[in-house]
């Protein structure tokens, strides 16, 4: 799910986690978010890297069982790029030069699109491991939401690039051509070395030696997940509120993501006014009011309706002028309901309202 911060992502990504569980699919829910809401809407104090089991929360809490399994886990990058270095390296005062190095310091902090390509990886290697129908991933707010998409093909490209091959001794062939590049390597180490001093080329040799040994299977993943995103095994959920200012960051949002390919989003409109796409409901509520005897009553719901009507025409006007969203005809609207969702039977009736209206 991508939208702006504080729309109510981890809170909707949670409550779709729980009805998906209900149906019986197994079913993990993950946050990427920085901000961590995933523990405290669950009210789960021990969740970290590795998936926790709320089954037995649920049941405590509702007295019922899902049919099918619940976990929930939180994602970091530091974590994440561990996880991936021992993947492949398991010699650990190795993986312990890698970390500490300030080449990948520098990489891991600085190169847009890094962190969030290692978070994404780890969301990766579980898909890969089969133990879930679903996972249901919460994003960052909506300035991450793209790097998200975008750092499996910038990873791609980085590693792909001839540069990376000969600095790193990594051989495209056995032919004189290869011979070649080991040769403009160890000149362009002088050369650089030179200009900013042999620490610095030491530490640039330690870090791509050390991670030559996963350069092949680095590579191949991360073309691997790009694709995946252009695939039928994701689906995009767009999160935000009707509000003005709101609306245009989703616009943005949706059209980014048509502009990479992806053309299978759903809008979830939260807190929206409750007449929204209910309209007969307007109706209805104004023939109670006319039959109304009581004066108090009658001006309580004349006061309502038309508070309701104008918030109802300033969303309508809103969404006509964003070209994508306004023209989108997948879209969930959940009323505000003017106080904060707690609890799993709260969260199992909104996730219930969001997994009929994509039809899972």
């Amino acid at each position: 799910m991508f939208g702006p911060g504080g729309v109510g992502k981890t809170t909707l990504s949670s409550a779709l986690g729980i009805s998906l569980a209900a149906k019986g699919l197994d079913t993990l829910v993950v946050t990427v978010d920085p901000a961590r809401r995933l523990k405290d809407i669950l009210r789960i104090k021990d969740m970290g890297f590795e998936p926790v089991s709320l089954n037995g929360h649920f049941r405590d809490e509702t007295g019922r069982e899902l049919s099918g399994r619940l976990d929930a886990m939180m994602v970091d990058s530091k974590n994440a790029f561990l996880n991936l270095l021992k993947r492949y390296i398991h010699d650990e005062a190795l993986v312990g030069k890698v970390v500490s190095n300030r080449i990948f310091r520098f990489l891991s902090d600085s190169v847009i699109g890094a962190q969030e390509y290692f978070a994404a990886e780890k969301i990766y290697d579980i898909y890969l491991g089969g133990e879930y129908d679903i996972i249901v991933v919460d994003t960052a707010p909506s300035k991450n939401a793209f790097e998200f998409i975008d750092g499996a093909g910038k990873m791609a490209g980085f590693l792909d690039k001839k540069v990376i091959r000969f600095f790193a001794d990594i051989p495209d062939s056995e032919s004189i051509t290869n011979l070649f590049f080991r040769k403009t390597g160890d000149f362009l180490y002088k050369v650089l070395g030179m200009i900013f001093g042999p620490e610095f080329i030491t530490d640039m040799r330690d870090f791509l030696g050390n991670i030559s040994v996963m350069y092949d299977g680095l590579l191949k993943r991360a073309y691997e997940l790009s694709a995946l995103y252009l695939s039928g095994e994701v689906k995009y959920f767009i999160v935000g509120s009707p509000q003005k200012l709101c609306l245009g960051e989703l616009n943005h949002l949706q059209k980014g993501l048509k502009q990479r390919g992806i053309s299978d989003i759903t809008v979830i409109l939260n807190r929206a006014p409750y007449l929204f796409g209910r309209e007969e409901l307007a109706e209805k509520i104004n023939i109670l009011m006319t039959k109304c005897e009581k004066g108090d009553i009658k001006l309580n719901l004349e006061f309502i309706l038309s508070i309701e009507r104008e918030m109802l025409e300033s969303v309508k006007r809103d969404m006509e002028n964003q070209s994508e969203i306004g023209n989108d005809k997948r879209k969930i609207v959940l009323p505000d309901l003017y106080t904060d969702i707690s609890g799993f039977d709260q969260l199992l009736d909104i996730g219930n309202i969001i997994r009929g209206g994509i039809g899972l």
